[in-house]
């Protein structure tokens, strides 16, 4: 399998931590104005909320009407160069489910509230507008809230607006999940897929290749799915993100299907809603064994990682493993 990566900054913030040395001054140089101009473009005052007071009160306490509130740091990873990013939102998603899960009565609704400490005021209402303009979010909100009860409201905080202690969830939009989700207490994914886009979890196909174009594709995807049917007898199809809806997306994720083979990227946020059972083999760059959304399936899953030529089954963090980044052989 032939994992075509071009060389840059990951998107997702899950390369290792690799400390570089700029070997030509001219590329410093270059570097430092372009950081330069990009701050004199985007002036405006840094806000850690943005229009937004977060009041946090006590339920106990009389008169003041309290609200379910997911605080979500470092919102700016949620923005990408091609408008909302499905991949960082997972992160979020998934911490949120993973905090609802206590064995409680859980809110009708949470009020989502956006932060950043880096980006301005006016990044930071683009933020606001892409999120609300997003097809994606709008199906994924959709499922979640067909999954657990809960709405996520991404409106305009009223006057007066309160955070209930009990209900306040911190997430951060650059931190990926490091722990499983317990998804007894939530309706199956298939379940709530069928009740919220009228899915159908029948599949024709035994492996879905879930493609991604650009960087960090399967570049013989066709050889793939011949090899996989001349020698294994599974039958498997090639999808990519962007031939489907938000809604189509999901549903793919919780089809009937042995596998689901993908390269490393933000399309793997909709692993989140992956039906149960169905195995999940990750593609990697040659430079290291990326593992964001591990924790995005169900503990009992399985889940595979290729890095390279070298493939790993691991029961908690495969990047933890010997060889998992490149350099562990130097």
């Amino acid at each position: 399998m032939k994992a075509s990566h071009v060389p840059g900054p990951d998107p997702e913030g899950c390369s290792p931590n690799l400390f570089r040395e700029c070997s030509i001054k001219m590329t410093c140089f270059f570097a430092l104005s372009m950081i330069l101009t990009l701050l004199v473009f985007d002036r405006g005052v840094a806000s850690s909320l943005i229009d937004t007071r977060i009041d946090v009160v006590g339920d106990g306490q009389s008169g003041t009407s309290l609200q379910c509130c997911v605080v979500v740091n470092n919102a700016r990873y949620l923005m990408n160069s091609g408008g909302f990013h499905i991949g960082h939102w997972g992160f979020v998603v998934v911490d949120i489910f993973r905090k609802l899960a206590a064995p409680q009565p859980r809110p009708g609704a949470c009020h989502v509230i956006l932060r950043d400490a880096v980006a301005s005021r006016r990044r930071m209402r683009k933020l606001y507008n892409i999120a609300r303009r997003s097809d994606y979010l709008r199906a994924s909100s959709k499922m979640f809230k067909s999954m657990s009860g809960v709405s996520l409201d991404f409106s305009t905080s009223p006057s007066g607006f309160s955070c209930s202690e009990t209900w306040l969830i911190r997430t951060d939009a650059a931190i990926w999940a490091h722990e499983w989700v317990n998804f007894s207490s939530y309706k199956a994914s298939e379940l709530a897929a069928r009740d919220s886009f009228g899915c159908r979890d029948e599949s024709t196909e035994d492996v879905l290749i879930y493609n991604r174009r650009g960087s960090r594709n399967i570049r013989n995807d066709v050889e793939v799915t011949e090899f996989l049917s001349r020698h294994y007898g599974l039958h498997a199809k090639v999808l990519f993100p962007d031939q489907l809806s938000p809604e189509e997306q999901i549903c793919e994720m919780t089809k009937r299907r042995k596998i689901i083979i993908t390269p490393h990227g933000g399309q793997q946020g909709s692993l989140i809603f992956k039906r149960a059972g169905v195995t999940v083999v990750v593609i990697s760059p040659e430079e290291a064994l990326l593992e964001c959304y591990r924790f995005f399936a169900h503990e009992q899953d399985l889940w595979y990682h290729i890095r390279g030529n070298v493939s790993w089954a691991c029961d908690g963090h495969c990047s933890k493993s010997i060889g998992a980044w490149k350099n562990d052989a130097d």
